[in-house]
C-alpha cells in the first residue's frame, strides 16, 4: 500500500510540474492565445487525474490472506470455561441422544 501511495504522489507532482511548465512557456510566448488555452487545459487534466488516481489508490487497500486472523483466532492453549448454565464442567454435545439402557 505504501508503494502504491508513494507512486501516485509522484505521478501527480510530475504532472503538475509538467502542467506548469506547459503554462509558463505558454505564458511567455506573445501573442496565441491559443496556447494559453491549451496549457490551461492540460494543467486541469493533469491534476483531475492524478487528482483520480490518488483517490483510486487510497479507496482500494489490498486486502491479504491472513489479514484478519489475530482478530478472530481462537485460543487454543486452554480449555474455554462451559457456557451453558446446565453443563457440568464440560460441553454439550451438539444434538443431545438418548441415554442408553443396558441390555
Amino acid at each position: 500500500m505504501p508503494d502504491r501511495l508513494l507512486k501516485a504522489l509522484v505521478l501527480m507532482r510530475a504532472s503538475t510540474l509538467l502542467g506548469a511548465a506547459f503554462l509558463v512557456l505558454a505564458l511567455a510566448q506573445p501573442g496565441a492565445p491559443t496556447t494559453l488555452v491549451a496549457g490551461a487545459a492540460i494543467l486541469a487534466t493533469a491534476g483531475l487525474l492524478a487528482t483520480v488516481y490518488v483517490a483510486l489508490q487510497a479507496a482500494a487497500p489490498e486486502l491479504t490472506v491472513g489479514s484478519r486472523s489475530h482478530q478472530h483466532r481462537e485460543v487454543l492453549s486452554s480449555m474455554a470455561a462451559p457456557r451453558h448454565p446446565n453443563t457440568a464442567g464440560r460441553p454439550r454435545t451438539r444434538a443431545p441422544s438418548l441415554p442408553e439402557t443396558a441390555a
